[in-house]
């Protein structure tokens, strides 16, 4: 007889005593047999347990975590070990069980686990065993800062009083707590809370100016930056470097150009590269190279100038490389730039995604059902339109106020069939009498919703272009991004049977009388668990809360706009895709917001050079889960660096 490991054993003891009762049993004759079985001596029957043990490496760590459980510390009991089973604690399949002492496996949720290992002897018919367990903790994902440093002036004769900047430098996840300035002549300033220090270099010299940032965490987060400062030798280069694409899938090939770079007193003679990949160029006149990154990661270009006189000074610039393959390496969400040359441009691409030509008529084909057109350069109409587009199957287009423009009417005869529909928000100081003229001559039927101002041209859309929904949101009329991150979440999040809430605004923290009387009636029968008006934004809480007992509306507010959008985010599907847009400016965000209202989805919201923290930890929460971002505009809307941010919170790929 063979153990389940594949060698001979010795007969069980269980067996062993089986046979001698047996025996006993047969060599009594009669009703004798069975006291003559009960008088025989055999073994013990069980073997006594194994002592399980259990080890975890790491036992905490940042999401995603990948652990080994450790067992081999265990001992065998009166029978040896044969197997291990370890739950996870996750709610996922066991592994095992096993003949090895070990397992793996990752966790891809912040949390705290509990795993458990069972260890089991190799008796077959009455096995014995033990538990152990051992916790594992799962932390978010932790940015930390990001330094940056200029000195004025950066040359002249001594003494040379200098101020240091570092104001220009970001948090990570955590608020920056501390700044602290060595000036490279053993003397420092700080830590203190600004972002500036002055200082007074008495001696000629060459000085490296270093500034470390660090966040309010304890042990802090930390990053630095340099900058060198030439005192009595004649005013030194100034350098600059670009990175051209600071961000992408590896292998990654990159132009690192200086050739922006100023000369001080003397001529520039040389500039010499650092990678950030443990490889560079040596001095030499080309002030423009490429470099290819074979491997994912962070990585921190410099470029080091020299003039003729022997002056030098530095700089650096940051890129990103995502793992390559598809997905990432991983499968992971595709991070897709939707732009074009300017923001009118751009919202005929973000048309051009979402709409079939209307000449298409191939089943599954995506037609609209009209266009929604506003005026390019101001927002205050265009805020209440992203619902509307929605209902209507509608692209919002914006044109500029005087003049249909001519990519909007190409848009348009594309998409729209003849006697297309084409709505314009606002009157015609918003879009010109020779706009609505024009869209006329093409065949269109036009229908303008105006009011006296932006909060009646809202109310307009509300009431005749959207039917009087049941739901209402509130958000200032002020300011865009409040209304902005709203829109998505009228049309989709907060829609009734398909019917998108209806967008009003608010005068900052105060409700204009007809709008205070529309809001009023929707909200009878509003509760704060099952309501029927919901304020985005501060501004339009506060207009609310001086309209409307606190128990009949409900209101989504964070700290500023970017975390007031990021809390719209846990309203829709994790699954959902995700939309990136400029938080300093409307358009994007306008003609992006409609077309992730259009796909159920959430719009966040991004500095052009940074992703900040609340829209990084929203986007955080969808990875896993989510297969597209968008993110609108081109890369001075939203800097290659922060598109890369948003493939690295999502766990994607840029393409």
């Amino acid at each position: 007889m063979r153990g389940r490991r594949g060698q001979r054993r010795r007969p069980g003891r269980m067996v062993a005593a089986l046979a001698v009762a047996l025996a006993a049993a047969v060599s009594v004759p009669g009703g004798a047999a069975r006291a003559a079985a009960a008088s025989v001596s055999a073994p013990a029957l069980v073997c006594t347990a194994p002592t399980a043990q259990l080890v975890m490496h790491p036992a905490s760590g940042q999401a995603p975590l990948t652990v080994t459980a450790d067992a081999s510390a265990s001992t065998p009991g009166s029978c040896p070990i044969g197997g291990y089973t370890f739950d996870w604690g996750d709610g996922t399949p066991t592994t095992g069980p096993q003949g090895a002492a070990t397992a793996s496996h990752s966790y891809p949720d912040v949390g705290s686990y509990t795993v458990t290992v069972t260890v089991t002897d190799d008796e077959l018919l009455l096995p014995a065993s033990s538990t152990a367990q051992a916790g594992v903790t799962v932390v978010p994902v932790v940015i930390g800062p990001t330094a940056a440093l200029r000195v004025t002036p950066p040359a002249g004769s001594a003494p040379l009083p200098v101020t240091a900047d570092a104001s220009g430098s970001r948090p990570g996840t955590f608020p920056i707590a501390a700044y602290t300035f060595a000036w490279g002549d053993g003397s420092t300033t700080g830590p203190q809370s600004g972002g500036t220090a002055h200082h007074v270099y008495p001696n000629p010299g060459k000085y490296t100016v270093t500034v470390t940032v660090a966040d309010n965490q304890t042990p802090a987060h930390t990053a630095s930056a340099t900058f060198a400062v030439n005192v009595g030798l004649g005013a030194g280069p100034t350098p600059s470097l670009i990175l051209t694409p600071a961000t992408g899938v590896a292998p990654l090939a990159v132009t690192l150009d200086a050739s922006g770079s100023v000369a001080g007193t003397s001529a520039i003679a040389s500039y010499a590269f650092d990678f950030g990949d443990g490889t560079g160029i040596g001095a030499q006149s080309d002030s423009r190279v490429r470099h290819t990154y074979p491997n994912a990661g962070s990585y921190t270009a410099t470029v080091l100038v020299t003039d003729r006189s022997g002056l030098t000074s530095s700089t650096t610039a940051e890129l990103t490389v995502l793992p390559g393959g598809p997905g990432g390496g991983h499968n992971g969400p595709l991070v897709h730039r939707v732009a074009g040359a300017d923001r009118i441009a751009t919202g005929v691409a973000v048309s051009q995604l979402r709409w079939d030509p209307v000449s298409n008529t191939a089943p599954g084909a995506r037609h609209a059902g009209a266009a929604v057109l506003a005026r390019s350069d101001q927002f205050a109409d265009a805020l209440a339109g992203i619902p509307l587009a929605v209902a209507d199957n509608a692209p919002l287009l914006l044109t500029g106020p005087t003049a249909l423009d001519e990519r909007v009417e190409a848009e348009l005869a594309r998409i729209l069939p003849a006697h297309g529909q084409v709505y314009l928000l606002g009157g015609t100081a918003a879009l010109s009498p020779q706009v609505e003229a024009r869209l006329r001559r093409d065949g269109y039927h036009t229908v303008r919703l105006a009011g006296a101002d932006r909060f009646a041209t809202a109310l307009a859309i509300a009431q005749q272009g959207l039917g009087d929904p049941a739901h209402v949101v509130v958000a200032t009329g002020d300011d865009f991004p409040d209304a902005l991150a709203a829109g998505p979440y009228a049309a989709s999040a907060f829609a009734v049977n398909g019917q998108p809430a209806a967008i009003l605004l608010s005068d900052d923290g105060t409700m204009p009388p007809a709008v205070a009387a529309y809001v009023t009636r929707k909200a009878a029968g509003s509760t704060n668990a099952d309501p029927a008006v919901v304020a985005i934004g501060g501004p339009g809480a506060l207009a609310l809360a001086a309209t409307l007992p606190a128990d009949r509306f409900d209101a989504l507010v964070g700290a500023d706009r970017f975390d007031t959008a990021a809390r719209v985010v846990p309203y829709f599907a994790r699954t959902a895709p995700v939309g990136v847009a400029d938080g300093d400016a409307f358009p994007d965000a306008l003609t992006g917001g409609t077309l992730m209202a259009e796909l159920s989805a959430p719009v966040v919201l991004a500095e052009p050079d940074y992703l900040d923290p609340p829209t990084a930890r929203a986007l955080h929460t969808m990875k896993g889960s989510t297969e597209l971002a968008y993110v609108f505009g081109g890369p001075v809307a939203i800097s290659d660096r922060t598109l890369g941010a948003v493939a690295a919170a999502v766990d994607g790929r840029v393409g």
